[in-house]
């Protein structure tokens, strides 16, 4: 029997997904936490505190204020109640709507209603005097992606994309379809990404197009007479505020906020207050710009000039809670975790976890000695740790490569590879970074259509699991670049997830629980075996092949070919696939629902 061992969880903390400014009081709402968490941080005191939860969901895109009240639009709770209503002076908290959404992207009040955008996609209104929401139309939801709203007196702005390329309507208040209202400087742009208006003006921040600039316009309420700014070396403006005579942009990847004179036109640039971080929202308090980041900080800029002021959620006094994992890695330091931009190691040798802040979502990690590689979503960069020491950047990956998916560690010669995809087009690539040289080297036609999903390495030739209806086992001669052989997946495998590597054998695991064993040397598929519960990652310890899934951590026996069950019962609550790891002494490392778990077989 394995001896199993709870560590507590796996992650702690209270990243932000959407807020709210009423008077001196700064509504936030958790990300990635079950339940969900509403806190409230006090402005003029810097105090914070916890002041709800919220039965469904994962945190809420959009956020809205309609007279006194603040309504909610949740993330994963498709099916179920996702639209709340808050109501800040009593703390009373209800569930009001279910729209047919899993993520509720944007909300905002106008004509006493709220309206709101989702994937799947689709433009609602919820009317709290008739207590009823009601599809709007507007759209073509076999065609359209939205992504932001706002609404003036002309009517309801809906920004988004079509055929890949930005799209921005104007409904008046009782229509069912829109009017294009798209500035034509931004037509090959490919998102209409975030909207806001202060009753006048509309402003509207874009994703660039493919290997572009990012750009913010500023319109009248009717959709007309937009000017246009470019915003050099940006990616998405994902946060607007029109103040006065002023349009604030905060901007990724980089996280840098712009300052722009709408009487002059000059843009004046503000720095990044928590770099590489996404800003969920902008407001006017007093004499500062207040910027609330995906992560546990709130900034403020002060209208005039100078340096960012930082306020930490957890340190204000804000409670974090337990966040679904991301990935895993073990070794001599500890124990990593990544989460939602944010990073924890519990340490080896017992002691204080240690929080360290990532400008986003590391997707897959691992050790090389003491030194940790993260490879990072949605910036796509290849990040490093060294014990005690705030992680930095060390090189981006491909052009469009923002997706990472795997990374492996060569243990002969220290070179880092990255199995990585585009959001925008699918296609992927691998990276091979070679820290002696510092050249990272990009290689895109081992994978199909596809990307690496997973990466295994020994004596020199990485064995990479790639994704698709037709997915396929590649080694890789890291030394000549070349491949050795390719193997394809049996039909109805899906992507490979998991890799290791087992004596004469290469193991792999699809997403979907079916192991897929090839022979090392000519990559001859020898056997399939399908395990339920499982589809996750796979590591080998002392010769023998372990992987884990959302309910089963697993080992594969070769001969007789079987699965024993080692820990059951996982219900791992995980983003990815469920991460697995070997610690220093080589135990195994686990998410069982949120928690760490350390089995030794």
């Amino acid at each position: 029997m394995a001896l199993t061992t709870r560590l507590g969880p796996a992650r702690l903390a209270f990243g932000v997904l959407g807020a709210a400014l009423i008077g001196d009081r700064l509504l936030l709402v958790s990300r990635n936490l079950q339940p969900c968490r509403l806190a409230v941080l006090d402005l003029g005191t810097d105090q914070g505190e916890v002041v709800a939860t919220v039965p469904n969901g994962e945190g809420a895109w959009g956020v809205a204020v309609l007279d006194a009240d603040t309504y909610l639009g949740q993330l994963g709770a498709q099916g179920r109640t996702n639209l709340y209503r808050y109501r800040p002076a009593s703390g009373d908290l209800r569930g009001v709507a279910a729209v047919d959404a899993h993520h509720i992207w944007a909300l905002a009040a106008g004509f006493g209603e709220i309206t709101g955008v989702s994937d799947p996609t689709l433009v609602f209104a919820y009317d709290p005097a008739a207590n009823r929401a009601r599809d709007l139309g507007i759209v073509d939801r076999s065609g359209d992606q939205v992504r932001s709203v706002t609404v003036t007196s002309a009517g309801r702005f809906v920004g988004g994309r079509r055929g890949g390329r930005a799209l921005l309507l104007l409904a008046e208040r009782d229509a069912t379809s829109g009017r294009n209202v798209l500035p034509a400087q931004v037509a090959d742009h490919a998102n209409a990404y975030t909207l806001v208006n202060n009753g006048r003006r509309v402003a509207l921040g874009t994703r660039g197009p493919e290997g572009g600039d990012a750009a913010v316009a500023e319109g009248r309420a009717d959709g007309t007479a937009w000017r246009v700014w470019r915003l050099p070396g940006t990616d998405v403006a994902d946060a607007l505020l029109l103040d006065g005579g002023m349009l604030w942009a905060a901007t990724r990847p980089e996280g840098r906020v712009f300052q722009i004179d709408l009487a002059s036109g000059d843009v004046r640039g503000r720095g990044a207050p928590v770099p590489g971080s996404e800003t969920r929202a902008m407001y006017r308090h007093g004499g500062a710009v207040v910027g609330v980041s995906a992560t546990e900080r709130v900034w403020r800029l002060d209208v005039g000039g100078g340096d960012a002021t930082i306020t930490d959620l957890i340190e204000s006094g804000v409670d974090p809670g337990p966040e679904r994992p991301q990935s895993l890695a073990g070794g001599a330091p500890g124990v990593a975790v990544g989460g939602s931009f944010g990073l924890d190691v519990h340490p080896g040798g017992g002691g204080r976890r240690q929080r360290w802040f990532v400008p986003g979502e590391p997707k897959a990690m691992g050790y090389a000695g003491d030194r940790l590689w993260l490879a990072i979503y949605p910036i796509g960069q290849l990040w490093a740790q060294d014990p005690e020491r705030q992680p930095e950047r060390v090189v981006g990956l491909a052009e469009g490569q923002n997706r990472p998916a795997s990374l492996a560690v060569d243990p002969r010669s220290g070179m880092v590879l990255v199995g990585s995809a585009s959001d925008r087009s699918g296609r992927g690539a691998l990276s091979v970074y070679d820290p002696s040289a510092d050249r990272l080297d990009t290689l895109r036609d081992l994978h199909g259509d596809g990307h690496v999903g997973s990466i295994a390495i020994a004596d020199g030739v990485a064995y990479l699991g790639t994704s698709g209806d037709a997915p396929r086992i590649v080694a890789l001669d890291l030394a000549t670049r070349r491949v050795r052989w390719t193997a394809t997946a049996p039909a109805g495998t899906r992507t490979l997830v998991g890799m290791a590597v087992a004596g004469r054998r290469v193991v792999a695991l699809s997403g979907t629980g079916r192991f897929v064993l090839a022979g090392r040397a000519t990559g001859h598929v020898l056997n399939t075996l399908d395990a339920p519960g499982v589809g996750g990652q796979l590591v080998n310890r002392d010769g023998v092949v372990y992987g884990t899934g959302p309910q089963r951590l697993v080992a594969l026996d070769a001969d007789p070919l079987q699965v024993t069950t080692v820990v059951d019962g996982l219900a791992a609550r995980v983003w990815n696939h469920p991460p697995l790891a070997l610690a220093a002494d080589g135990a195994l490392l686990a998410i069982r629902g949120t928690d760490l778990i350390r089995v030794v077989p």
